[in-house]
């Protein structure tokens, strides 16, 4: 275990303190110690572990993880996400159907940010339409474990909703003294600060503890430095370089790098670009030779092209491509310039990850110009050289800046939405939550983990049972977008998933409501009263019989017409 993690999980003295804020570099090792905390407590004070992730695609790549290793142990392991059941493949090729369980009551529980925050919010969307509420056995589930969460500049780096909601969620598992980890690695001094400052308005400021690498061991109080003498060491052996190339020269500084034997990871700001490069440069190279992963995957198709990653020369995606997938043996990165820093030094943290070494290794940059684009961080660019990218803090063994005062620099404070926070806060005041104030609550912030509402988009309807593998999340944002350009090629999917009867597809129903769904998606407005509205409408037609606490409606829209093979649903 790496010696900040170490110290953190070890000398953890809960209850004195319930909160661990963790920030590390990128791969550090942080996800891959998780389910440390839950091995320490597991026969003491919590009854199971919760470990959540802002996207789908990390709570795969923890399911790939953990079931090899907890199976044996007798451990149950469940997800809570947007899908029924999960299918996973682990190694040796073996396929495991993950189930779905929204309870949360399992040993170990693998949950979405989405899922977790509505449970954790008493707002489940799942409860919308029951006559039973049950946020309080999810909530009972949350406070009687342990909680990793993971990633959890996503939140902060978001709108004012969103950081509002990760003060509420850090919030409401403090008063209820949950032990509980949250692991980053770009939060920053500015963002810590206002999140420090809400949670003293509460009067849970003398709960928290954070953790940070350092020049030497310092305890602060409620700041603890950890100097780890090997990490630093391997960071002081990368020798960092960046050029900035036209779009043309990509090809050639790829070619390069695949010619000396290394491997190139190019990240691209838009998924239509990272296609393109990718059709570029599957004819230079060949298709084994190029793997393609970016956010407008289905499941199937991000699955198949993770599988080829490991024999795969050249590595194509946007941002999405960093969230679950380790890339510890590449030291050439290609990227567009994205406009935030803190998205720029999580970037260059997919690169030089093998610790493996004992000489000086070159970790070189490419940085591709963008016309008269040119970030706020610009001298960051011109400066490249003189900062370690793998550590904080100023390193005098390297002779370098550390990367913590770039964020300190170049990103803002936080707007603090309170008007957010104290509507939320309202709900949470309710012994039990009437139907109604659970609609209009879900209709005002549906938007408090994401800016825009997702819907599911399905890119091959013909087997039912494995529909929701070959599917994807799309943002209402999107979808517009779709239905502007592409009316005619797309359709609405409707699904029932019985509990005792398996999936049946309503096409009568489809057929009825098409045009009024995508007629209510297309116009402007509240999404979230919008989806509450669509939702509403399909229910109404869907047969009388239908026992709402045994069966998923399950709706979207069919984009199969549009979603390209291996490439993705390219707008």
């Amino acid at each position: 275990m790496p010696v900040l993690v170490d110290e953190a999980f070890n000398k953890w003295r809960y209850p004195d303190y319930a909160l661990i804020i963790l920030e590390a570099p990128t791969g550090y090792g942080k996800t891959s110690s998780a389910d440390q905390p839950y091995l320490m407590f597991k026969d003491s004070i919590v009854g199971g572990m919760i470990y959540v992730a802002p996207f789908r695609a990390l709570v795969r790549q923890q399911a790939r993880t953990w079931l090899p290793k907890y199976r044996g142990m007798g451990l149950s392991i469940t997800y809570q996400s947007m899908d029924i059941k999960m299918e996973i493949e682990i190694s040796g090729g073996e396929k495991v159907s993950l189930l779905k369980n929204p309870k949360l009551d399992s040993d170990i529980n693998i949950s979405t940010l989405d899922s977790f925050t509505y449970n954790l919010l008493r707002m489940p969307v799942g409860d919308l339409r029951k006559s039973r509420w049950y946020y309080p056995i999810y909530r009972r589930s949350i406070f009687t474990s342990y909680v990793f969460l993971d990633e959890a500049h996503i939140l902060a780096e978001g709108s004012g909703p969103a950081f509002a909601t990760l003060t509420l969620i850090v919030a409401e598992l403090l008063r209820s003294f949950t032990p509980t980890v949250i692991a980053t690695a770009t939060l920053g001094n500015p963002r810590l600060e206002a999140l420090l400052k809400v949670l003293e308005n509460y009067g849970f400021n003398d709960k928290v503890k954070i953790y940070r690498l350092g020049p030497q061991n310092e305890d602060k109080g409620k700041e603890v430095l950890i100097h780890d003498k090997e990490f630093e060491e391997w960071t002081s052996r990368l020798n960092w370089s960046l050029d900035k190339i036209d779009e043309s020269t990509v090809l050639r500084k790829v070619n390069e790098s695949v010619s000396s034997g290394d491997r190139a990871l190019i990240l691209r700001n838009k998924v239509v670009d990272a296609v393109e490069t990718y059709n570029a440069l599957v004819k230079e190279f060949g298709v084994d030779s190029v793997v393609l992963l970016h956010g407008k995957l289905d499941e199937h198709d991000r699955d198949v092209n993770a599988m080829r990653m490991s024999n795969a020369k050249i590595i194509i995606g946007t941002d999405a491509i960093g969230v679950g997938i380790n890339l510890p043996d590449i030291k050439t990165l290609v990227m567009d310039v994205p406009d935030q820093v803190d998205v720029f030094i999580q970037r260059i943290g997919r690169i030089c990850r093998d610790r493996n070494v004992s000489k000086d290794v070159t970790c070189k940059v490419y940085a591709i110009k963008s016309g008269d684009n040119v970030p706020h961080y610009n001298d960051v660019l011109n400066n490249f050289d003189k900062i370690n990218w793998r550590l904080p803090y100023d390193c005098d063994r390297c002779g370098k800046k550390g990367y913590l005062e770039l964020l300190n620099k170049f990103i803002d404070k936080p707007e603090i939405k309170y008007e957010v926070i104290d509507n939320i806060e309202s709900l949470l005041g309710y012994v039990v939550v009437e139907n109604k104030k659970l609609h209009d609550t879900f209709e005002n912030h549906c938007d408090l983990i994401r800016d825009s509402v997702l819907l599911r988009g399905f890119t091959n309807i013909n087997d039912l049972e494995g529909s929701l593998t070959y599917s994807l999340p799309i943002s209402i944002n999107d979808a517009r977008e779709i239905i502007r350009k592409a009316h005619d090629n797309i359709g609405l999917v409707i699904l029932k998933w019985d509990v005792d009867d398996g999936v049946e597809r309503l096409m009568n129903v489809e057929k009825k409501l098409r045009e009024d769904v995508i007629k209510e998606l297309a116009k402007e407005g509240n999404d979230c009263v919008k989806i509450l509205e669509i939702d509403k409408k399909i229910n109404d037609e869907v047969p009388k019989h239908v026992n709402v606490n045994k069966t998923v409606l399950i709706w979207g829209l069919d984009v199969s017409k549009l979603y390209r093979r291996g490439l993705g649903l390219v707008i």
